[in-house]
């Protein structure tokens, strides 16, 4: 399967609103996306409002070392405990 189509895969699982926030707010590349696809994914499915959770969750980061991996680990957090 080429990238390309890769993507398109992922377009179909994530919304587009998703996607295009975690590029343009988050800054998230799309290779960095596709390593999350499953997180991304499983949030998505799983908490009530992820744009609202990842609204939240880029201002908290703001300070942090590493904002994108702060991300990343805190939607793992929210999954793990619901």
């Amino acid at each position: 399967m080429g990238f390309r189509s890769f993507m398109t895969r992922i377009k179909s699982l994530l919304g587009r609103q998703v996607i295009s926030y975690l590029k343009t707010s988050l800054e998230f590349s799309d290779k960095e996306i596709k390593n999350n696809r499953d997180l991304f994914v499983t949030a998505q499915m799983e908490l009530p409002d992820i744009m609202t959770e990842l609204a939240i969750l880029r201002g908290k980061s703001r300070t942090k070392t590493n904002p994108k991996g702060w991300i990343i680990n805190a939607l793992k957090g929210k999954i793990k405990d619901k």
